[in-house]
C-alpha cells in the first residue's frame, strides 16, 4: 500500500487538475503483480447513457424497433475489438489504483450499476425500452476536497491534443456523465481522458449537474417508449421537442 502525504499532495494540487497530480504519483510508485481481467457486457433491451443520450427520437425508434422485432444476427470477427481492449485496460488499471493504492472509492463505487425506470418496468422486472441503465467507471470518486462521479475517456493523440473535447464526442460525453450523476445523486463529475498514445498523458474536464439536459433525455426516451408500444413512427416534428440544453464543462 501506498502511503501518500495527502495534506501536502492538496496543497500542490493545481486549479484545474484533481484527480490527475495523484494518479501521477501513485503510477509512478507503482511496481507490483496486477492482473487485467476482460469480461465482455451483456446486452439487454434498455437505454443506455453512453449511446442513447444525442440521437434523435426517430433514430432511437428504428434502433429498439428492429431489436425487437428482428432474428439476432451472429458477430462476425471485428477488428475494432483491439481498441476496445486498450480501453478496457484503462479502465481497470486507473480503478484498481484509485481502489487500492489512492483509497479514494469503496469497492462498490468500482463499476456501479444505477438505473432511471417508467411505465410498467422495475429494476427486479424491466419492460423492454421502459428503463435506462449503465455503470458509472468510480460512482462516486471521494478525492479530499471533492466529491462526484469519474468517467474514464481513451482517445487518440488527435483528439487528446485538442483544447476541448473532440468535437464528435464532447456532446454524447456531457450527456453520459449528466445521466450518471442522476442515476448516482451527484451534483458535479469528472471526465478523465486519457492520451492512449505515448506518453500517455491525462486531463480533466469538470461538469456540473445540469438538470434541464436530464428532464429531456428522459422525456426523450419516455416518449419513443410510448411511440415503440403504439408503434408509431416519431415525427420531425416530434424531433424538435428534444433539443438537448447542453453547457458544456466548467471553464
Amino acid at each position: 500500500m501506498i502511503k501518500l502525504d495527502k495534506s501536502k499532495i492538496v496543497k500542490s494540487l493545481g486549479k484545474k487538475n484533481k484527480l490527475v497530480p495523484y494518479l501521477d504519483k501513485a503510477i509512478a510508485e507503482f511496481d507490483e503483480p496486477w492482473t487485467f481481467d476482460y469480461e465482455p457486457k451483456k446486452g439487454d433491451q434498455g437505454w443506455h447513457p453512453s449511446g442513447h443520450c444525442t440521437p434523435s427520437a426517430g433514430e432511437l425508434y428504428v434502433e429498439a424497433y428492429e431489436l425487437l422485432h428482428s432474428e439476432p444476427v451472429a458477430k462476425g470477427p471485428n477488428p475494432i475489438n483491439r481498441h476496445f481492449q486498450v480501453g478496457h485496460f484503462w479502465h481497470q488499471y486507473l480503478q484498481h489504483i484509485i481502489l487500492n493504492k489512492l483509497e479514494f472509492c469503496k469497492s462498490e463505487a468500482i463499476e456501479k450499476r444505477g438505473g432511471y425506470f417508467w411505465g410498467n418496468s422495475s429494476v427486479k422486472n424491466p419492460s423492454p425500452f421502459e428503463y435506462a441503465t449503465g455503470s458509472g467507471d468510480v460512482a462516486p470518486l471521494e478525492l479530499p476536497n471533492w466529491t462526484g462521479i469519474l468517467d474514464i475517456k481513451t482517445m487518440k493523440y488527435a483528439d487528446f491534443r485538442l483544447a476541448g473535447l473532440p468535437p464528435a464526442f464532447g456532446d454524447k460525453y456531457e450527456c453520459q456523465i449528466n445521466i450518471y450523476m442522476s442515476f448516482f445523486d451527484q451534483e458535479e463529475a469528472l471526465i478523465l481522458a486519457i492520451n492512449k498514445d505515448s506518453p500517455h498523458n491525462f486531463k480533466e474536464f469538470t461538469y456540473k449537474k445540469n438538470q434541464d439536459l436530464i428532464d429531456t433525455i428522459y422525456a426523450k426516451w419516455e416518449f419513443v417508449s410510448e411511440c415503440l408500444l403504439n408503434e408509431t413512427v416519431p415525427t420531425e416534428k416530434d424531433d424538435e421537442r428534444f433539443v438537448l440544453p447542453l453547457t458544456g464543462p466548467l471553464a
